[in-house]
């Protein structure tokens, strides 16, 4: 059976007419020199903003909304730059909305196809999105299309790391891409045999740069491939649910599919096993030596696990259950709760209740929050009528 983690680029695909952007919004914190590059904020997607210094555990609980803007695009953003890029859409579109303000910059088409884009990475000035076309694309900031890169069927959001784009395709292929030049570097084929090889998720990229990690959501396995060459070192069957995106944190990788699983960056040999969670569970996000998922089935809920044991550190059960990977900053989890349109802010160390912010009128949040330069993004949807879509900006009031 196939896994029903909700892995990076598995949002629903959005589609709605361009609105225009809403009024301005006070200015950016202190903090706004970071970047959230991509899915995850670094290339071992641990979800966890360590640099953010603004929104504290004291004042999450006062977060106030600063706009909410329109988009024809959704889940889930980066920031560069002091903008916001969204590209998941069904018809190509990829978005810049200012990070300050919520003004729409720019709306373009990647290679003009018309076909669905995955969520971003930024990576040496341009916008990089997987295109379901096949192939991927890459935008310049300013929205000026720069390189359509042809492939595989790329679903999965791309992965950045050392002026290079990794993307993992529907066919098996794995692809790293010099960002600044938009030459292939390589391109190697997972278990390809005459039919194609299986589906993968978005690359995790060791914090060296030489290794990459990728998981597939169709076979169960987990694949070290050296970063510069390609070629795979080993591959590893971990359960039958089926693997969500690679997490990793030194020399450990952490991962999801029937449990939530450690295993060792240098052999694959896994190390520990959750119990009692899940078993659907979201991509692992680490901070602290502690691995956070969210979970639906027979023990749905937020679970926090010691990285080296696997011991459950704490939870807060759900009976309605989560699936989007949570968020982490500055001490903080940060978990959408679609259910009842709000993101529930949680003490990353006890598990405490700290705060959250509901939605406006009938409106859900869909899939992660980013935490970056003392505001929290997420995108939301009227589901009334699922066709109108909107990037939220909160930050503490004054």
């Amino acid at each position: 059976m196939k896994h029903l983690t909700l892995s990076f680029g598995a949002a629903a695909a959005l589609v709605v007419g361009i609105m225009g952007a809403s009024g301005g919004s006070p200015a950016l914190a202190a903090d706004s020199g970071t970047n959230w590059n991509q899915e995850g904020f670094n290339a071992q997607h641990t979800g966890d903003n360590p640099f953010e210094t603004t929104i504290t555990r004291s004042n999450v609980g006062s977060l106030v909304r600063v706009f909410g803007t329109p988009i024809t695009t959704g889940p889930d953003p980066v920031v560069a730059n002091g903008v916001a890029y969204l590209s998941d859409s069904i018809d190509g579109n990829v978005q810049a909305i200012n990070a300050e303000t919520g003004a729409v910059e720019w709306t373009r088409n990647a290679c003009n196809s018309g076909e669905e884009t995955t969520a971003p990475a930024f990576a040496k000035g341009k916008v990089w999105v997987g295109l379901d076309d096949p192939g991927t694309a890459a935008l310049s900031s300013t929205g000026a299309p720069i390189a359509c890169v042809g492939g595989d069927l790329y679903t999965s959001p791309p992965s950045t790391a050392n002026g290079v784009m990794y993307a993992g395709g529907r066919d098996g292929i794995v692809v790293a891409i010099n960002a600044a030049t938009d030459a292939v570097l390589w391109q190697t084929c997972l278990q390809c045999g005459s039919g194609g090889g299986p589906d993968l998720d978005t690359p995790a990229v060791s914090t060296d740069g030489n290794w990459l990690f990728i998981g597939s959501p169709e076979t169960g396995d987990v694949s070290k491939l050296n970063a510069h060459t390609g070629t795979v070192v080993w591959t590893r069957y971990v359960d039958s649910c089926g693997e969500s995106a690679v997490t990793v944190s030194g020399s450990a990788l952490f991962v999801s599919g029937c449990a939530v699983y450690g295993l060792s960056a240098a052999t694959g040999k896994i190390l520990w096993h959750s119990t009692r969670i899940g078993s659907s569970i979201s991509t692992p996000a680490v901070a602290g030596g502690i691995v956070y998922v969210t979970a639906l089935g027979n023990y749905p809920g937020t679970f926090a696990l010691n990285a080296a044991t696997g011991k459950t550190v704490w939870s807060q059960p759900d009976f309605l259950g989560l699936l989007y990977p949570p968020t982490v900053a500055n001490g903080v989890v940060y978990v959408d709760f679609p259910e009842i349109s709000s993101l529930v802010a949680y003490n990353s160390t006890t598990g405490a209740e700290l705060g959250g912010v509901e939605t406006v009128g009938v409106r859900e949040f869909t899939g992660s929050a980013i935490v970056v330069n003392g505001r929290v993004y997420i995108v939301s949807f009227d589901f009334e009528y699922g066709d109108s879509y909107q990037l939220n900006a909160y930050q503490p009031r004054s």
